[in-house]
């Protein structure tokens, strides 16, 4: 192959390069035009299908009704009274979950108070705070895996 053979063979591969590259891109944005005018095309004929039919609004109604009545008895089957271990257990997690999530913000507050010390460059209150910041944070640890 002499030197021309070879230019003429690179130029007719960066061609086909450039040329692919060229409809790589209109391809792309002709896809995202498509979908996106399908998607908005779905979207409007999904609003304008709403039909505030009567029988649609009744059958909510009676499907709303009846999952309440069924909540109620789920309810009825979970807690039977409010003198019995079930209910026991639930309020005992519920104030178990509130105290985790009072506890980590006041961990929260110090962790602040202990930077602003630090900044501020007050050690004793620095200290006294990293030792109170111990104190709360070792019982809040367990409350949390407690809570898991």
């Amino acid at each position: 192959m002499n030197q021309h053979n070879k230019k003429q063979i690179k130029q007719t591969i960066l061609n086909t390069l450039r040329n692919y590259s060229t409809r790589t891109k209109i391809i792309l944005v002709g896809s995202a035009a498509v979908v996106l005018t399908s998607s908005i095309a779905y979207l409007k004929g999904r609003k304008s299908d709403k039909s505030t039919d009567v029988s649609d609004l009744k059958i909510q109604r009676i499907s709303n009704r009846d999952f309440f009545l069924q909540l109620k008895e789920l309810i009825r089957i979970v807690l039977p009274g409010f003198r019995t271990k079930e209910f026991a257990i639930l309020v005992l997690h519920t104030l178990t979950l509130v105290s985790k999530t009072l506890v980590s913000l006041y961990v929260a507050h110090l962790d602040g108070q202990i930077v602003k010390a630090l900044v501020d460059r007050k050690g004793k209150d620095f200290v006294k705070r990293v030792f109170l910041w111990l104190g709360v944070a070792i019982p809040a640890t367990w409350l949390v895996s407690q809570s898991k």
